[in-house]
C-alpha cells in the first residue's frame, strides 16, 4: 500500500443464536511488514450493534367482512415471532381507504415476549361512500426495540366491503383470550 492509501476487507460473521442484544466488541488484528522489511502489529477494536429478531403475526389469520358505512370491531391476538422482548408497544388501525379512524381505532399494549399472544380489541369504521370489493385494513404496531428506539411494523388484515343493502352474517370472532383458551385446547 501507498502512503495515505486505503483498501476494504469483508467478513462473514456468524452471531450464535443465544447471544443477547446490544453492542459487542471486536477485537480486529492486522499484522503487516512495512517498507523497510519490519513487521508490525496494528490492533484495533470495532463494536457491531447486535439488534433483536422482530416480526409480528396475528395468531390465526382472519378475514372482516364489513359492510359500507358501519363500524366494526376487530379481536385477535398480537403474536411476537422474534428473539427478544419489546416494550411499550401500542397498536392502531390505519385510516386508508376505505377505512376510518373511530374512538377504539388505538389501543396500548405494552411489554410483549415472544411466542406470547396478546390479545387486543380495534375499532374502525367504513366509509359509506366507498366502492365495495376486497381491500386491506392495515394495523401499525409501534414499540421500542432493545436500544429504547421507537420502531414501526404494519400486518394486513383481508377486508371485505359489501353493499349496506346485503345481508351478512358477522364473522364469529376468534380472538381474545377466550379465543386462545379454546384453541390451546383443540376446541376450534
Amino acid at each position: 500500500m501507498t502512503v495515505g492509501g486505503s483498501t476494504e476487507f469483508s467478513y462473514m460473521l456468524l452471531l450464535s443464536g443465544s447471544a443477547t442484544a446490544g453492542d459487542i466488541p471486536l477485537t480486529v488484528s492486522i499484522k503487516y511488514v512495512d517498507s523497510k522489511g519490519v513487521q508490525g502489529t496494528a490492533i484495533e477494536t470495532i463494536t457491531v450493534p447486535v439488534e433483536n429478531l422482530v416480526q409480528f403475526s396475528l395468531m390465526q389469520d382472519q378475514g372482516i367482512v364489513a359492510k359500507r358505512g358501519s363500524t366494526q370491531t376487530l379481536e385477535a391476538d398480537l403474536l411476537l415471532i422474534g428473539t427478544g422482548r419489546v416494550e411499550f408497544t401500542q397498536i392502531q388501525v390505519l385510516a386508508e381507504p376505505p377505512v376510518i379512524q373511530v374512538a377504539g381505532s388505538t389501543e396500548y399494549i405494552g411489554a410483549i415476549d415472544p411466542d406470547s399472544p396478546v390479545p387486543f380489541t380495534l375499532k374502525f369504521a367504513v366509509s359509506n361512500s366507498s366502492v365495495t370489493g376486497d381491500y386491506n385494513l392495515t394495523l401499525r404496531i409501534t414499540y421500542l426495540n432493545s436500544r429504547n428506539i421507537r420502531q414501526n411494523a404494519t400486518i394486513s388484515v383481508p377486508l371485505s366491503v359489501t353493499s349496506n343493502t346485503t345481508n351478512v352474517n358477522p364473522p364469529v370472532s376468534d380472538g381474545g383470550i377466550w379465543g386462545w383458551i379454546k384453541r390451546l385446547f383443540g376446541l376450534q
